[in-house]
């Protein structure tokens, strides 16, 4: 037999079908076209196509939205921000420096929201925005950007020179090889990256992959950045019909179209995993099996006896925000309040607490009533929603 069409090493356009993703996509790409931080977390088992709608969007919004810059990097294996850092960095000496504004006042928003000086030097030569040798000569990690903490400015500093920063973080579940201080670590990075953004007003969406099996683990590790996720994003394993069709065209493609695997045999493996890539394992060694002994149709499978992976408990529950319990002990205490009135009785920052009052007007936890648009709003809990 030629390559076996459901080995890990087929072409990249047969791993997945595109309508498989559709839909998550579709979401994501709604979702994130805002003026506001957010935090989004991309779930789905092995092969569910995360990666190529994270790849697909990034292109997408390069191309439609001239303003907009969508950067896709990868987390693998990773300590520290310095690989995320790195592919930034790749993304902006490719061209998409021209996506910036050019205005001096982009300087001055990044001293007034406390962007360090030395960060601001990296683009801006006084007043003047660097061209792309400028600043790609200041690029190299080490030279000015040299920690973590030095890449969480730098990646707030661009969100400024463009109307929207969307970071696609992919890759994330590969984290689990590290020690768990490490991962801790890593984690913790990219909770105050979102952190920085919501604190100074910025307009960064930080979408993260992974697997459910991986959510379970930052759950464990780090449920203060868990919390603060606004929306989850859910690729499950394509429909049975369009399981069929991918093994068919695969069989096709490979020139094995003399092989073919029974409805009853294809149904069980649809119905036995939670991911295309167990299905495809499975399908790859039943396929071996059956040129071994000769037999071109396979009618029966074993599903090896797995327990099916379950969305961590966070995903069961609304996205909650650590600012959610001060503003409603607030309201708790004295309903009826503007928003003046709940940053003073609370211990939370203003840019967090503003932050999180629209969501909770949206999510029917708060009654928002202005008198006038040009009046202030005031702000009261809806009867039995206290949390």
């Amino acid at each position: 037999m030629q390559e076996n069409p459901f080995s890990d090493s087929v072409p990249s356009h047969l791993a997945i079908a595109a309508t498989v993703y559709t839909k998550p996509l579709l979401d994501l790409e709604k979702l994130s076209d805002t003026n506001r931080s957010k935090l989004f977390l991309v779930i789905g088992d092995y092969g569910n196509g995360k990666s190529h709608a994270l790849e697909k969007l990034k292109n997408d919004l390069n191309i439609k939205k001239k303003d907009t810059l969508a950067v896709y990097t990868s987390a693998f294996a990773t300590k520290s921000l310095r690989r995320i850092y790195e592919q930034v960095c790749a993304e902006l000496i490719t061209g998409k420096i021209e996506k910036f504004e050019k205005g001096s006042e982009v300087r001055l928003a990044m001293v007034s929201k406390g962007i360090p000086s030395k960060i601001i030097e990296i683009f801006y030569e006084g007043n003047h925005l660097k061209n792309l040798d400028g600043i790609a000569e200041c690029l190299p990690f080490g030279k000015v950007v040299n920690s973590s903490a030095d890449a969480v400015d730098f990646i707030c500093a661009i969100s400024l020179l463009v109307d929207q920063l969307v970071l696609l973080i992919d890759d994330i579940e590969e984290a689990s090889v590290l020690e768990r201080a490490e991962r801790k670590a890593f984690f913790g990075y990219i909770r105050a990256l979102y952190d920085q953004a919501v604190r100074k007003d910025l307009n960064l969406s930080v979408v993260l992959a992974m697997t459910y099996k991986k959510v379970e683990l930052l759950e464990s590790d780090r449920p203060d950045l868990l919390e603060r996720t606004d929306h989850f994003i859910d690729f499950v394993k394509p429909s049975k019909k369009e399981f069929y069709e991918m093994v068919k065209r695969r069989l096709e493609v490979s020139g094995l179209g003399n092989y073919s695997f029974t409805e009853d045999t294809l149904e069980a493996t649809w119905e036995g995993f939670p991911s295309i890539r167990s299905m495809f394992n499975l399908l790859r060694d039943s396929l071996d099996k059956a040129e071994k002994e000769g037999v071109e149709e396979i009618t029966s499978i074993t599903i090896p006896q797995k327990k099916k992976s379950e969305m961590a408990s966070a995903l069961q529950r609304a996205a909650y925000k650590p600012a959610d319990d001060e503003i409603v002990t607030a309201l708790r205490k004295n309903d009826g309040l503007y928003v003046e009135e709940i940053v003073s009785k609370t211990k939370m920052s203003s840019s967090w607490i503003r932050h999180r009052l629209a969501d909770l007007v949206r999510g029917n936890i708060l009654r928002k009533e202005q008198e006038a648009r040009n009046k202030p709003a005031k702000y009261y809990l809806v009867k039995g929603k206290s949390r």
